[in-house]
C-alpha cells in the first residue's frame, strides 16, 4: 500500500511511503503482513516525524476530516503502480525535509493538487506531542 502524507494546513506533500520501503524494515514487515490502512498511516506519520527530529509522539487515526486540522496529516492512497511522472515524485535527496518546491513540481513539498485525481482519501492522523493530555477531544 502506498500512502502519501499531506500537511493538513498547507496542503503540501510531506512524505511518500514509497521512501519508507527503501529504508525502514518495520514498514516493509507491517505492509507485507497485511497491516490495516490506519496502522500504516500512523506508522508513516511516526516515521516522518522521527525523520524530522520529533520523537515520542502519539498518533490517532480518524476516517473523516476533523473540524480543526492543525496538528496532523491528511492521508491519501495512491495505486501501487502509480507513475510518478503523473504527479508525486519524491525528491530522493531531500526526502524527510519539509521544504517548498516550485508549484506543480510533483515533489515532496509540492502542492497536493498535482496528484489529487489519482489518489483516494483514507483519513487523518492526529499527532499528539509528548506530555499532552491524550484525553482531550480529537
Amino acid at each position: 500500500m502506498r500512502l502519501i502524507l499531506v500537511d493538513a494546513v498547507s496542503d503540501l506533500i510531506l512524505a511518500d511511503s514509497l521512501e519508507f520501503t527503501k529504508r525502514c524494515p518495520e514498514w516493509n514487515e507491517r505492509a507485507l503482513n497485511g497491516a490495516s490502512t490506519e496502522d500504516l498511516a500512523m506508522l508513516a506519520a511516526r516515521l516522518f516525524d522521527e525523520g524530522e527530529g520529533r520523537h515520542g509522539w502519539s498518533y490517532t487515526f480518524h476516517f473523516f476530516w476533523p473540524e480543526q486540522k492543525l496538528d496532523g496529516y491528511d492521508v491519501f492512497r495512491l495505486p501501487e503502480l502509480y507513475n510518478p511522472a503523473d504527479g508525486c515524485a519524491p525528491d530522493h535527496a531531500a526526502f524527510g525535509k519539509s521544504r517548498p518546491n516550485a508549484p506543480g513540481s510533483g515533489r515532496i513539498g509540492a502542492p497536493f493538487s498535482g496528484f489529487v485525481d489519482h489518489s483516494q482519501y483514507e483519513g487523518y492522523v492526529k499527532c499528539i506531542p509528548p506530555g499532552s493530555d491524550r484525553s482531550a477531544p480529537a
